[in-house]
């Protein structure tokens, strides 16, 4: 909602200028190798829809199917966070001083400061006090 172009677009650009050419072509090619797994994670959304489509026509949508739809998106979802990981851990792997340098000032602009929390896409002046998780994933004893 608030997220400035700045951050996301300026301060990636000046994070791919400090890169050198070999390390960009890193950056670059991680898109090719996600390319099977955007297109199937499109044709999975899709099927997921369709499926929960069926209750605005008054049916209902098979329980099975649904979970290993989510199950399959959310393996697609990982096998792309794993390429960006690798991709990201090779650059890093071969960065010199001066880019590390450059990267940890630009990681410390702070020219952008978002909301401390969001109700939905509306900013709160501050974050809400929440009742401590626990008790939703370990019953007590």
């Amino acid at each position: 909602f608030d997220i400035s172009t700045r951050l996301t677009g300026d301060l990636g650009e000046s994070f791919v200028q400090i890169l050198d050419p070999g390390q960009r072509r890193i950056l670059s090619e991680v898109v090719d190798s996600q390319r099977k797994a955007l297109f199937e994670i499109v044709a999975v959304r899709g099927a997921i829809s369709a499926e929960l489509r069926r209750f605005r026509k008054g049916g209902s949508a098979d329980r099975n199917k649904l979970i290993s739809l989510g199950r399959h998106y959310g393996e697609l979802d990982g096998e792309l966070a794993y390429l960006y990981a690798i991709a990201f851990a090779r650059i890093c792997a071969s960065m010199n001083a001066e880019q590390r340098s450059a990267l940890d000032r630009l990681r410390n602009d702070r020219q952008f400061v978002a909301a401390p929390a969001y109700l939905y896409s509306t900013p709160l002046d501050q974050a809400p006090q929440l009742a401590e998780a626990a008790s939703l994933f370990f019953p007590p004893r």
